[in-house]
C-alpha cells in the first residue's frame, strides 16, 4: 500500500506532500510567505507549524526543532510550578503576623494568593464566553487549558497582566493547534506518515498532544509580542499651554500617547487620508473617531469582523509579514475602503453601526490581494475584481444588520443624501466629487428629475451586484461542501482496504466510491472563483465541532488517550 501512496501521494497522502514541501522551502522564507498569502494553509494540517516558523517560535533549521521544543516545554513546566502556589504549604519560616489570611502585609503569601484568585476569576468569566456557538470551546478541558495559559501569561508579564480580549486571540490558536494534532493522529492511524524514520520521530515530537498547552503558550506569547502594545491602558495627556510657567517642570513628567492611539492616528490621518481623502473627510465631518471601533479591530486582530475560517487565513497573511507586521495597518485601511459606499451615504449612527458590526466580505481572497497591494504596491497589483463584495444586510454572525431598520434615504447634516458610487476601488474615478458623478450621468439641463432617476438606477445596480455576489458565494459554498465530501470519501478507501480482505468485493466498493468522489468534486463554477477547501482545520469550526460527539480528549502523560465518556 505504501508504494501506491507514494505514486499517488498528491491525491491520497496530502500530509506527506505538504511536509516535504515545507522542508524544501525552509531555505527560502519567501516561498513560505507565498504559500501563506495565497491561501495554501487553509486546508493544511501543518498550519500552526507554519505559524511557529513565521513567528519565530522555532528556527528555520529543522534539525534544531526538537531541541527548541524540549527547552520551551520544560520552561513552561517551571512557569506552572512557580506561579501556582498554596499558602498553606509555602513559606513556613514566616511569622504568623505575615503568613495568615488576615494579614495586610504585602509580603504575605496570602496577599498574593487572593490577588491571583481575583485574576483567575476575571479570566474565567471571559473564557466561559468564548465562541459559545462552537462546541469545541464549551468543553471543560479546553476552558481549563485557556484559563491556565492566560493566567501564566499574565503572571509572567505583570506590566500588561490580563486584558479583556486576550482570550479571543488565544482561542483560534488553540482550535487550530488541536486540529493540526488531530490531523496528524488521523494520518498516523492510517500509516500515511513520511517513510523517513527521522521525519516520523520529529513529527511525533511536534504533534505530541501532552504538550499542547505548552506549545499554545509560546505561540500566544509571540503573537502578543506583536499586538501587546494595543492592550496598553495608558491614555494621552492634555497638552499644556506653551507659555505655562510650569512647562519645564512638567516636561519630564509628560506621558506620551499610548501605542494604540498613535497607531490609529497614523492609519486614520495619514494612510486613509492619502488613499481616500473623500472618505476620510466624510468621517471627519461626522466626527467618527477611530478609537470608537479601531481598538477592538486591532486588539482582536480583526477576529470579530470576519468568519472564523477567514480569520485564520487573515492571520496567515499577518504572520507572514515578519518582522514588521505592518500589513495590520493596511488591513485596517482596506476594511474602511471596502465599505466606503455605505459610509459615504450614512449619517453618524448608521456609519458607526457599519463600523461596529462590520458587513461580511464575500470574497476574502480579493480583499487580501488588495491589502497586499497596499502593503507592497510595486510587488502586488490591485485585483481587477475588487469591488462591491460586502453584504450590508447581515452581520458576520449571519443575523440581520441593525441598519436594516433604518430608512434608505438619509440626510447628512441637513443636506440631501449622496448618490451611491458604482465602485469602492481606490482609483481616481472613485474619488471624484458627487457633482462630477452627476454631471457624467447627464447634462445639467435635464434637471433634477434626470439625476434622481439615475440615482435610483444606480441603487438598483448596486443591489443586483450584491445579489449576484450572494449567489456566487452560495455556489462557492456548495462546491466547497462537495469537495470536502469527496476528500473524506477518498480517505475512507484505504481504511476499507485494511478492514475488508475480500479483494473482489472491496475493489468494486472502492471503484464506486471513487466515482462518487469524482462526481462530487466536479466544479459548478470556474476554479479561480472557488475558495480553497478547508478539510480539517477550518471546516471543523462549521461542521465537526457542532457535533456533540466531538469532545476534547488530551492524551495522558503516558501517551494514552482518555476515552472515558462524561
Amino acid at each position: 500500500m505504501e508504494s501506491g501512496i507514494e505514486q499517488n501521494g498528491q491525491q491520497k497522502n496530502p500530509f506527506t506532500s505538504q511536509w516535504n514541501q515545507l522542508l524544501s522551502n525552509l531555505n527560502d522564507f519567501e516561498k513560505i510567505r507565498r504559500i501563506a498569502i495565497q491561501g495554501g494553509l487553509r486546508d493544511s494540517p501543518m498550519r500552526t507549524l507554519y505559524w511557529r516558523i513565521m513567528l519565530g517560535c522555532i528556527p528555520l533549521d529543522y534539525n534544531q526543532w526538537k531541541k527548541t521544543l524540549d527547552h520551551d516545554r520544560e520552561i513552561y513546566e517551571n512557569y506552572k510550578k512557580d506561579n501556582f502556589s498554596d499558602p498553606d504549604q509555602d513559606v513556613f519560616g514566616l511569622s504568623l503576623d505575615v503568613n495568615n489570611p488576615l494579614s495586610l502585609v504585602s509580603e504575605s503569601p496570602w496577599n498574593r494568593y487572593f490577588v491571583d484568585e481575583n485574576l483567575k476569576e476575571l479570566i474565567e468569566k471571559d473564557v466561559n464566553r468564548t465562541f459559545p456557538e462552537i462546541k469545541f470551546f464549551t468543553d471543560t478541558g479546553v476552558r481549563d487549558m485557556m484559563k491556565t495559559v492566560l493566567f501564566i501569561y499574565s503572571k509572567k508579564n505583570p506590566e500588561l497582566s490580563y486584558r479583556q480580549g486576550m482570550h479571543e486571540i488565544l482561542a483560534p490558536i488553540l482550535f487550530t493547534l488541536h486540529n493540526d494534532i488531530s490531523a496528524y493522529c488521523h494520518y498516523e492511524e492510517l500509516n500515511l506518515l513520511p517513510s523517513n524514520m527521522n521525519d516520523r520521530s520529529l513529527l511525533r515530537v511536534i504533534n505530541d498532544s501532552r504538550y499542547l498547552e505548552h506549545d499554545l503558550y509560546f505561540i500566544f506569547s509571540k503573537i502578543m509580542n506583536i499586538i501587546g502594545e494595543f492592550y496598553s491602558v495608558a491614555d494621552e495627556l492634555e497638552e499644556q499651554p506653551e507659555n505655562s510657567y510650569y512647562q519645564c517642570a512638567l516636561e519630564s513628567r509628560k506621558k506620551t500617547k499610548a501605542a494604540w492611539i498613535e497607531k490609529l492616528d497614523v492609519i486614520y490621518d495619514m494612510r486613509l487620508r492619502d488613499l481616500d481623502p473623500q472618505l476620510w473627510s466624510h468621517l471627519k465631518t461626522l466626527d467618527i473617531s477611530p478609537r470608537l471601533f479601531g481598538l477592538r479591530w486591532l486588539r482582536l486582530l480583526y477576529g470579530r469582523e470576519f468568519p472564523f475560517p477567514d480569520v485564520l487565513f487573515l492571520w496567515d497573511v499577518i504572520f507572514s509579514d515578519k518582522p514588521s507586521f505592518d500589513i495590520i495597518d493596511d488591513i485596517f485601511v482596506a476594511m474602511l475602503i471596502q465599505i466606503r459606499r455605505l459610509l459615504l451615504n450614512a449619517d453618524y449612527s448608521t456609519a458607526l453601526q457599519f463600523l461596529m458590526r462590520y458587513p461580511p466580505i464575500a470574497d476574502v481572497h480579493s480583499f487580501v490581494a488588495y491589502c497586499l497591494h497596499l502593503r507592497f504596491p510595486t510587488k502586488f497589483s490591485k485585483p481587477s475584481i475588487y469591488g462591491v463584495t460586502h453584504f450590508s444586510h447581515i452581520t458576520v454572525a449571519g443575523k440581520p444588520h441593525p441598519n436594516l431598520d433604518r430608512k434608505e434615504k438619509r440626510t447628512v447634516n441637513g443636506s440631501a443624501p449622496k448618490l451611491p458610487l458604482t465602485s469602492i476601488s481606490v482609483s481616481a474615478s472613485a474619488h471624484e466629487t458627487e457633482s462630477q458623478n452627476i454631471s457624467k450621468m447627464g447634462k445639467k439641463n435635464e434637471g433634477e428629475q434626470t439625476a434622481r432617476s439615475n440615482g435610483e438606477m444606480l441603487e438598483e445596480l448596486e443591489l443586483l451586484k450584491e445579489q449576484v455576489a450572494l449567489l456566487q458565494s452560495s455556489l462557492n459554498d456548495k462546491d466547497l461542501v462537495s469537495r470536502v465530501s469527496a476528500s473524506r470519501i477518498l480517505k475512507l478507501i484505504p481504511e476499507l482496504e485494511e478492514v475488508c480482505r475480500e479483494s473482489a468485493r472491496i475493489s468494486g466498493i472502492s471503484e464506486e466510491m471513487q466515482n462518487i468522489a469524482n462526481s462530487l468534486s466536479g466544479n459548478t463554477v470556474p476554479n479561480h472563483w472557488i475558495r480553497n477547501v478547508a478539510t480539517r482545520s477550518e471546516q471543523c469550526a462549521v461542521e465537526i465541532q457542532k457535533d456533540g460527539s466531538a469532545k476534547f480528549r488530551p492524551r495522558s502523560q503516558s501517551g494514552s488517550t482518555n476515552n472515558n465518556e462524561e
